[in-house]
């Protein structure tokens, strides 16, 4: 490799090559880029990462309510998700339809039941933070908290 150093008050600054040179790093870069990535998404699998499919995240981008989609990827009935989530089947049919918004305890045993993250539910479809503050969404609630409430059958702050 041809390489030229350019020197500042007596140290190295730069280092000239010749252009193919550069092409030819930067792609063992980009290459080393993504050997690296495959591997973190094998541990990641390995681990126990569950993959989404297609079909669920452009269900929930293009505006499904998350609930609903996970839930039908799931194969699970309205009413098991319900009766697992302590609540009535047309409880759950309003806040999969959006008529209802459910409160952070139910919402939490929602996505117990469904496997997936409370955040999983609430970061969904373009909707900000701010957004669903002003929908009555209590996002000043750990998930501990939500989680403890939950587990103690405790509806008082909904």
């Amino acid at each position: 490799m041809n390489v030229q150093v350019i020197e500042k008050g007596g140290r190295p600054e730069w280092a000239v090559i010749p252009y193919e040179e550069y092409q030819r790093l930067l792609e063992d870069a980009q290459m080393l880029q993504d050997v690296r990535a495959y591997d973190e998404a094998k541990q990641a699998l390995a681990a126990g990462e569950e993959l989404v499919p297609s079909e669920v995240t452009y269900a929930i981008l293009d505006g499904g309510n998350p609930v609903r989609v996970w839930r039908e990827h799931r194969g699970l009935t309205q009413q098991r998700v319900a009766g697992a989530a302590g609540i009535s089947v047309p409880y759950l049919s309003q806040i999969e339809s959006g008529k209802r918004k459910g409160s952070a305890a139910v919402l939490a045993a929602l996505a117990r039941e469904l496997n997936i993250t409370l955040e999983d539910i609430l970061d969904s479809g373009g909707v900000s933070r701010g957004e669903r503050m002003n929908q009555g969404i209590d996002l000043n609630l750990t998930a501990s908290e939500i989680v403890a409430f939950v587990h103690e059958g405790r509806r008082d702050f909904e």
